[in-house]
C-alpha cells in the first residue's frame, strides 16, 4: 500500500474536495499576496496621500484652537474682559459695583442667555455674502422691471377699453335711424366736422 498524504482524508483513492485556499493552508502559507499592478499601486500611493492630508488637518485644527487664545490681540482680549458694560474686570470693581451689576445680569439673564454663542464660537464671515447682495438686488431689478410691465400692460388694456367704448358710442350716433327707419343725418354731420377740427 502507498503512503498517505496526511491531509489527504478517506483512503478510498478519491482526492479531497479543498478548495485552492485551503489547500495552501494545509501547506502552512496564510498570506496569499495580490499580483502588484499599476492600478494597486496607484490605489495604495492615493490612500497613503488621502491619510497623510488628514492627518496634518487634524495637527492644524489641534494648534489653531490651542493657540486661538495667543492669536487674540491685546485690545480685543481688553474688550472681551472690559464685557457688555464697556468697564473693567471684577477684581478692579468694588463690592457695591459688583452687586449692582450681578443684579443687572439677573435682570438682563434671560435676553443675554439668547444671544450668547457657544463657548469656543468664532464669528467668520460670510463668503457668500457677496454673492447673495448681488442676487438680492438683481432679484428687485427683476421684480421693479415686472411691476413697470405689469403697469405698462394695464394702461394700455385701459387705453384699448377707451378706445372702444368711444368707438361703439361713434357708431351708434352714426347708425341711428328714425323711426321710419331713415338714417340720422345730424350725428352724421357732428362726427365728421369732429374729425375735420382735430385734423386742423
Amino acid at each position: 500500500m502507498a503512503p498517505q498524504h496526511p491531509q489527504a482524508g478517506p483512503s478510498k483513492g478519491k482526492k479531497p474536495n479543498l478548495s485552492h485556499r485551503e489547500r495552501r493552508r494545509a501547506q502552512g502559507r496564510t498570506s496569499f499576496p495580490k499580483a502588484v499592478t499599476q492600478y494597486n499601486t496607484g490605489v495604495k500611493k492615493l490612500k497613503e496621500k488621502l491619510v497623510h492630508n488628514a492627518q496634518i488637518k487634524r495637527e492644524y485644527h489641534g494648534r489653531v484652537l490651542r493657540n486661538y487664545a495667543d492669536d487674540t490681540p491685546d485690545y480685543v482680549k481688553k474688550l472681551l474682559e472690559a464685557g457688555p458694560d464697556g468697564e473693567g474686570d471684577d477684581q478692579t470693581k468694588s463690592s457695591d459695583e459688583k452687586n449692582e451689576s450681578k443684579n443687572l445680569n439677573d435682570n438682563n439673564n434671560g435676553t443675554a442667555q439668547a444671544s450668547e454663542k457657544p463657548s469656543g464660537w468664532i464669528n467668520k464671515p460670510n463668503p457668500f455674502r457677496r454673492a447673495q447682495m448681488i442676487a438680492e438686488e438683481a432679484r428687485k431689478q427683476r421684480q421693479e422691471e415686472f411691476e413697470a410691465k405689469q403697469k405698462e400692460i394695464e394702461e394700455a388694456k385701459e387705453g384699448r377699453r377707451n378706445y372702444q367704448l368711444q368707438r361703439q358710442k361713434r357708431y351708434r350716433s352714426i347708425a341711428a335711424k328714425t323711426n321710419k327707419g331713415q338714417p340720422r343725418l345730424g350725428s352724421k354731420i357732428s362726427s365728421i366736422l369732429k374729425t375735420l377740427r382735430k385734423e386742423l
